[in-house]
C-alpha cells in the first residue's frame, strides 16, 4: 500500500450533492458494498485522487467492475488528481465518470500504454 486513494462527487451531482466518497490506504474490491474505504458509493465518482508515496505499488488502477475486473484507468502519484472524469475512459472504452466500482494499488508496469488518466 503506497498511500491513499480518494474520490469525490462533483458538486450538485445526484442525491446529496458533492462530497467525499471515501479514502483508502489499501485496495477496495467493491465500492458498492459495506466494507473498505468506499462503502455504498459505486458508480458515483466524478473525480479521483492519488496521494500515495512514490515507489513500488504507487499507481492506483480504477476499474469498471467490482473485483478489479473489466476496463481500468491508472492514475500515477505525480498526477495527484483528476478533477473531471468525463474526459477519461476505461481501457474497454466506457466513460470513467460515474462508473468506478473498485480500485487497487499496482506498479506502473501493470498499466497498459494508453491506460493512464489525467
Amino acid at each position: 500500500m503506497a498511500g491513499r486513494a480518494a474520490s469525490t462527487r462533483r458538486p450538485g451531482a445526484g442525491p446529496g450533492g458533492g462530497g467525499l466518497l471515501g479514502v483508502s490506504a489499501g485496495n477496495d474490491s467493491d465500492w458498492a458494498d459495506n466494507a473498505g474505504g468506499f462503502q455504498g458509493v459505486g458508480n458515483v465518482a466524478s473525480s479521483v485522487m492519488n496521494s500515495g508515496y512514490v515507489g513500488g505499488k504507487d499507481v492506483v488502477a480504477f476499474y469498471y467492475y467490482a473485483n478489479y475486473s473489466g476496463g481500468y484507468g491508472c492514475l500515477k502519484p505525480g498526477e495527484l488528481y483528476v478533477d473531471d472524469l468525463t474526459r477519461d475512459h476505461f481501457t474497454d472504452g466506457h466513460s470513467m465518470n460515474d462508473n468506478i466500482l473498485s480500485h487497487q494499488w499496482v506498479t506502473e508496469s501493470a498499466c497498459a500504454a494508453g491506460s493512464f488518466i489525467s
